[in-house]
């Protein structure tokens, strides 16, 4: 009956947690897979009875064990994204940055996009003759793009204009890649000299693969910290994204 109870609370944690996703961010595979993870365990819970006795034996009980194997597959691919995004590599020397977005609150940088822009302000002062570039489009109820929000932010703490480069126009990390990648380039940066993705400690393996897909061969990642009521959905969604980039690129 403990475990049910836990169960039933991690459920609307779920619950909330995909309710504020659906109004805020725009829908990708990532998000749609945790959407699906949300109503199968509100499935299994109303319904665990029948699910109990369909898995008793037979080939319900073949499912329970693929679905255990499949449980213990994802929790080791999270202990992975946790320690991809342990350690800062940077060697302080890099010729560009780029700050991946993240939600806004109003004309101001939610929790997790704060915290990229201070580890960012916090490399700046470390290498300042660094290249800046803040991604990220018009989000869901967002009333400003995050790339011009970030630039805001940066601004006001000390960094000058034009040492950063604006991208208004991307909607998901492969293109926030891919649009800085240009952006450089016009700016006369090539993609194969040291560059630094800063992005949240759960999203750096992802953010590398997705830099190295995209042209940049010498790439490092910076990684910031998110709040503890942030770790499960962040996590969860990222290893659904890490499967997807494996499988489907």
């Amino acid at each position: 009956m403990i475990f049910i109870t836990i169960l039933w609370v991690f459920e609307i944690y779920l619950i909330i947690n995909s309710a504020v996703t659906l109004t805020t961010t725009n829908y990708n595979l990532g998000s749609g897979m945790m959407y699906f993870v949300t109503v199968f365990l509100f499935c299994l819970l109303v319904f665990r009875a029948f699910f109990i006795s369909y898995t008793a034996s037979g080939f319900g009980f073949f499912l329970k064990i693929l679905f255990f194997i499949g449980l213990g597959v994802f929790l080791a691919l999270v202990l992975f994204i946790a320690s991809s995004g342990f350690s800062n590599k940077t060697n302080y020397a890099e010729k560009s940055i780029i700050v991946l977005g993240a939600g806004l609150k109003g004309d101001k940088p939610g929790g997790v996009l704060k915290s990229r822009l201070d580890s960012c302000i916090e490399y700046y002062e470390h290498n300042q003759d660094v290249t800046i570039v803040v991604t990220g489009g018009q989000g869901n109820n967002e009333i400003i793009p995050e790339a011009v929000v970030m630039k805001n932010y940066l601004v006001e703490n000390n960094i000058p204009a034009d040492k950063i480069i604006v991208e208004d126009r991307s909607t998901s990390t492969k293109e926030n890649l891919l649009y800085a990648k240009q952006l450089l380039q016009e700016n006369g940066i090539d993609p194969t000299q040291e560059t630094v993705v800063a992005t949240s400690n759960f999203h750096c393996y992802r953010a590398d693969q997705y830099a190295q897909k995209q042209g940049f061969t010498n790439v490092v990642t910076l990684p910031s910290s998110i709040s503890m009521g942030s770790v499960i959905p962040c996590y969860m969604r990222e290893a659904i994204g890490v499967l997807l980039l494996w499988f489907f690129g």
